[in-house]
């Protein structure tokens, strides 16, 4: 693609594709690769839709009239590395969040439930050294 929506592609080996040659086939270009009756469109198509379907059925698909990108992993995970990320908007996990180091905030709080890091308070605080109770929701 190298208009509204860039990308590059090398096509599969064997992969049926259509080519335009000049009048000796010395130079050409592979124009595409051209459906037949034993390869099908897959399931990323629409005008507004860019999109891929990988061979062990993982899907990643940008629907740009909705402004939604949905990544679909057949199996395995999905790694991401960088010195820094940033998200911007809110975060919602279905799972577990496992952290190997400290988990920060600044300016927020923390709540499980209806128990804030910030806020909550502890029945029977003994003076000294002693072990408080459970917290107060």
């Amino acid at each position: 693609g190298t208009k509204s929506n860039k990308y590059f592609h090398i096509f599969d080996n064997g992969e049926h594709v259509a080519c335009m040659m000049d009048e000796h086939c010395e130079n050409g270009v592979v124009m595409g690769a051209i459906y037949s009756k034993d390869e099908k469109p897959g399931s990323v198509k629409g005008a507004d839709i860019a999109g891929v379907v990988f061979s062990d059925g993982t899907v990643v698909k940008y629907d740009r009239s909705a402004h939604k990108m949905i990544i679909q992993i057949a199996s395995g995970n999905v790694e991401i590395e960088a010195t820094k990320m940033k998200l911007t908007g809110d975060l919602e996990v279905t799972g577990k969040i496992q952290a190997t180091d400290d988990i920060q905030t600044t300016g927020g709080d923390v709540k499980a439930g209806a128990i804030t890091l910030k806020l909550h308070k502890h029945v029977g605080v003994t003076p000294g050294g002693g072990t408080s109770g459970t917290p107060i929701p």
